[in-house]
């Protein structure tokens, strides 16, 4: 406000006389109360803001209401906006008179076309952005322009750099329009907006006057305006877009008419219920669709239309609108359409297909006389008891034949004698249960059994269930449903069984085998005390398929194969199987079990006993194992008797062959009789080793134990190789890494066991070739190698070495047969094993053979 604008006005000091000063100025001027209510104003001003202004409030922004005095006193100016012109505002008291204001305005011309080319811009921008540019043409000072939003929202357009922060304006002052310095020498000129500040970045030396500053804040209530504009546009396409869906998409017909009855509007479910499309509706009738077919439902419309009331719930069916679906029925709502002011639109309409509506309720009708006939049928007792009544209020006929009462009587029976029914012993139980009712859900149940007293005095078991039938608004039980069976010939029944098993139990328990009993799946359902005596388990571990962990797992499988072998299922079955007791020891038993039937020929299961056989079982094992070893005996020596008459029987017919040479050619050459003789002393040689082989392998057989004196084996084995090596001088000796090795043994087998495998070593070993020996002690076992580099033993011959008699095929040898009785390696055998060791080869044809022995290393 600057009121020294106006000490040298020439209107200064006149004092209004007539109120026809302001008709001889040429700028707009008028006259107003102290309120600035306007009284009269001259021709400039009625032509540029026209002849129905009354306030000149109502012509300012409400943000410059605060500048106008309102009390009188001294002159003021100050820039101004009156509707959409910008310019100086002068406002003289009035001295003569009501007390008022004389007033004028000096229009600023450029400052007006800026605003309305503001306007022009705005209006048509389709977006924040667009309106953001539409400043920068207005304000060409700036650089930038930025809006920042209420929920932090920033858009920026023109030049602006880096990041801007919000400003905390000051609403202090009058002063609306504020300046804050940025970096880089510029300045943010900012205006508030209802939904935040809107700012130019322009360079700081920029001045802004009380217009530009005014037109800033003019220009930011036109860009709040079509910011609102736009959100209101989106609004209402996002508003139509679903009322859209929702047409497109509702599972019944929606129509609209103009008050001529004409289709403005169907939607699809409307148009597929006619079978028409809905372009073929627009601006057409129901009569003009289908000719004189639609009378009687124009005439619905023509009373909504009269009465302004609608009319609901209306039932056709096809015969009330041809063209519809055949068969179908029609629900119908007509209502008028009214504008916010009253005026009445047009009609319109729902309608939806109840078809299968009407199919359920008259199914629903057939049910309900079904339900009845049902009820009257069937043998249980159905009842509903109210609670706000405290009593049953229906009974179906079943109740006579359970109970003796007529539904009748049940329902004149008093609160008192109603509970004298119930047996005494379970009154406190009925009660709780009835509390439990009350707590019931949605689809739960309660089931209970109860005694109650039949008309003729006696006491009759009741098996019931029981759900809640209804409730009120607040969700509470109102009424429970119940269904009841006679089952006292059950609980009699169920009383007979439960004695005859107690007689059961009793037997079974004084029983010296153990009882058993199972279901048809194997599953154990009973075991007497014998057999929990015998286990040593609670009886319940052993019940289902527990009793299989007290199986040896080696028996299981066998078991229940023959246990629930299909074509067995139904047979008695014996078997032998072992069963731990309850010291952890395996026991051998023996299960015996019968099929279980019910009367009917139903199978139910097995049951059976188990005898303890353990100690028979031992019995018949060892008589077993030594029979067994007797055949192997036998077996045995009949083997070695038929091996050794063909060992036998060799040399002999070579030595009986030359000597009967001897005597049928007495005069034979001195040196074929040479040949013969070595030829004789040969075979002899061979039959002495033989039999001593034999002898050998006899004591074995018989039983012969190794002594056992601690051995030095690395003495041994080394006094070995030294006897061979001072004899064969014609293969090369080698003597490998000989270890300390004490062992409890029979010396000179082992010496005889080293011997053997050397012996067998040179004797399938050409001359020239090695063959070489070592002891090493290995993991607690001594370990002889003896290897060659010979002929070597195919697969097929090395596994059958160890047989008596068994020698190499002489055609795989090279050069003369090496001799040999066959015996040698089966006496190494021996040896090894009766120390406790083992013996392998390992050869190769061609390349040579390995001899290994491990023998247990044991000391005293």
């Amino acid at each position: 406000m600057n009121s020294d604008l106006m000490q040298n006005h020439p209107l200064q000091g006149f004092t209004l006389a007539g109120g026809h000063l302001i008709e001889v100025l040429s700028e707009p001027a008028w006259i107003s109360n102290a309120s600035h209510a306007l009284l009269s104003c001259n021709g400039p001003f009625r032509d540029m803001f026209g002849p129905d202004q009354v306030s000149l409030q109502d012509m300012m922004p409400p943000e410059q209401h605060p500048l106008l005095p309102l009390n009188g006193g001294q002159p003021v100016s100050f820039a101004a906006r009156l509707g959409q012109q910008f310019g100086q505002l002068f406002l003289l008291p009035l001295q003569a008179g009501d007390p008022g204001w004389m007033g004028f305005f000096r229009a600023e011309g450029q400052a007006s076309k800026r605003l309305k080319k503001a306007f022009e811009l705005m209006s048509a921008s389709q977006d924040r952005g667009q309106m953001l540019d539409c400043m920068l043409q207005v304000f060409p000072l700036a650089k930038g322009c930025v809006l920042f939003g209420s929920e932090d929202v920033v858009i920026i357009a023109g030049e602006v750099n880096g990041p801007v922060q919000k400003p905390d304006l000051q609403t202090s002052g009058q002063d609306v329009v504020q300046v804050f310095p940025l970096t880089a020498g510029e300045t943010l000129v900012c205006c508030p907006l209802p939904d935040g500040v809107l700012g130019l970045v322009c360079p700081v030396p920029a001045a802004w006057s009380d217009t530009e500053k005014l037109l800033l804040h003019s220009v930011g209530c036109l860009l709040t305006q079509n910011l609102e504009r736009l959100k209101w546009r989106d609004d209402q396409e996002t508003t139509i877009a679903r009322l859209q869906a929702i047409l497109d998409n509702a599972p019944v017909g929606i129509g609209l008419r103009n008050t001529d009855l004409k289709i403005e509007l169907v939607n699809r479910k409307a148009a597929e219920y006619n079978q028409h499309p809905e372009t073929a509706h627009q601006n057409r009738s129901m009569n003009e669709l289908f000719p004189g077919a639609f009378e009687k439902v124009e005439n619905y419309m023509k009373q909504v239309l009269d009465s302004g009331i609608p009319i609901l719930d209306l039932e056709l069916t096809d015969q009330d609108l041809p063209g519809f679906r055949k068969g179908h029925h029609w629900q119908l709502n007509y209502f008028p359409v009214k504008s916010t002011d009253g005026r009445t639109l047009g009609v319109g309409s729902i309608i939806q297909d109840i078809t299968r509506r009407k199919i359920s309720e008259l199914a629903l009708r057939e049910s309900q006389h079904f339900l009845q006939r049902m009820a009257d049928t069937v043998p249980t007792l159905i009842y509903i008891y109210d609670i706000g009544q405290r009593k049953n209020i229906y009974f179906n006929r079943e109740l006579q034949n359970i109970l003796g009462y007529t539904p009748e009587e049940m329902q004149n029976l008093d609160q008192s004698s109603a509970s004298a029914m119930i047996h005494p012993d379970e009154l406190q139980v009925t009660v709780q249960h009835y509390q439990k009712l009350w707590t019931l859900q949605m689809g739960e149940v309660l089931t209970r059994e109860y005694r109650m007293r039949h008309k003729n005095g006696s006491w009759r078991w009741l098996f019931t269930r029981e759900a809640i039938f209804s409730r009120d608004e607040q969700g509470n039980p109102t009424q429970f449903l119940g269904g009841a069976i006679d089952i006292t010939e059950w609980k009699e029944a169920q009383q007979t069984i439960q004695e005859s098993e107690s007689r059961f139990q009793v037997v079974a328990d004084r029983a010296p085998v153990m009882i058993w009993m199972a279901d048809p799946e194997g599953n154990a359902v009973f075991h007497n005390l014998g057999w929990t005596q015998f286990t040593g388990r609670p009886p319940e571990e052993d019940l289902g398929s527990g009793w299989l962990d007290l199986m040896h797992p080696e028996d299981r499988k066998i078991l229940m194969d023959t246990f629930l072998a299909p074509e067995r299922l139904h047979q008695p079955f014996e078997t032998e199987y072992r069963l731990k007791r309850h010291d952890g020891q395996y026991r051998w038993v023996v299960d015996r079990g019968a099929p279980r039937f019910t009367p009917e020929g139903k199978f139910v299961g097995f049951i059976g006993a188990c005898i303890d056989i353990h100690d028979r079982k031992m019995a018949e094992t060892v008589l077993q194992d030594s029979e067994q070893k007797l055949r192997e005996l036998s077996e045995s020596q009949k083997r070695f008797v038929a091996d050794a008459a063909h060992e036998l029987r060799t040399p002999l017919t070579s030595i009986q062959g030359n000597l009967d040479l001897f005597v049928r050619f007495p005069d034979i050459p001195e040196t074929d009789r040479k040949e013969i003789l070595r030829d004789v002393q040969r075979e002899a040689t061979r039959l002495g080793r033989l039999v001593h082989d034999m002898l050998q392998l006899a004591r074995g057989d018989s039983g012969a134990q190794m002594r056992e004196d601690e051995v030095d084996v690395s003495g041994v084995v080394q006094e070995a190789f030294r006897d061979l090596e001072r004899v064969r001088k014609s293969h090369r000796m080698v003597l490998g890494e000989i270890q300390e090795v004490l062992l409890l043994g029979d010396a000179d087998r082992l010496k005889q066991l080293t011997l053997i495998l050397l012996e067998n070593a040179l004797k399938y070993t050409p001359a020239g070739g090695e063959v070489g020996l070592k002891l090493t002690l290995q993991d607690q076992e001594a370990e002889l190698k003896v290897w060659d580099t010979g002929v070597g033993i195919s697969e097929e011959d090395a596994v059958r070495v160890f047989e008596r008699f068994y020698r190499v095929d002489r055609a795989r040898q090279r050069g003369e047969d090496p001799g040999g009785t066959g015996l040698g390696l089966p006496i190494a055998k021996w040896i090894a094993e009766g120390h406790g060791g083992k013996i392998w080869l390992e050869s190769e044809l061609g390349k040579g053979t390995t001899a290994i022995v491990r023998l247990p290393v044991r000391v005293e």
